[in-house]
């Protein structure tokens, strides 16, 4: 991670444009979609989009919007921050981070209790994983 007063929180993120970036997102989508054996229909459903807009990402023709993508993660059974990661959300300014934690908060609560057990396992991953990069969790040199 790197952290910058001036542009808030980034995740390391190779650069693409836009269409690469909708290719590699959609082909990895369908990928992950199909090692769980769903429809596009069931992934549909649980995102609360048409069947027609997961077929849409998953030919690169459109992105599916940063809000959505807590539930896509739900209904591909990955941690959030590795389906923002695919989406290519390298970054979120603080503004965007606050409304987005509120966001899926609000998701979180929404679900059934297994289901937030899940997430609440994956977030403390997430955690243990990304704090590993930030420079104040270095180990500290000793005077000897």
């Amino acid at each position: 991670m790197i952290r910058s007063p001036a542009q808030g929180v980034c995740a390391v993120v190779p650069y693409m444009d836009n269409k690469e970036r909708r290719l590699k997102f959609g082909s990895w989508l369908r990928m992950r979609r199909e090692q769980l054996g769903l429809t596009s229909k069931q992934v549909a459903s649980v995102v609360g989009v048409s069947q027609e807009a997961i077929t849409y990402y998953e030919n690169g023709r459109n992105m599916p919007r940063r809000s959505r993508m807590f539930a896509l993660a739900d209904a591909l059974r990955v941690p959030l921050s590795l389906a923002l990661e695919r989406g290519g959300f390298a970054h979120i300014d603080a503004d965007q981070q606050e409304a987005e934690r509120e966001t899926i908060l609000e998701a979180l609560r929404r679900l059934p209790a297994d289901r937030q057990k899940w997430y609440l396992q994956m977030i403390q991953q997430d955690v243990a994983f990304l704090t590993q990069f930030q420079p104040d969790s270095a180990p500290e040199e000793s005077d000897d």
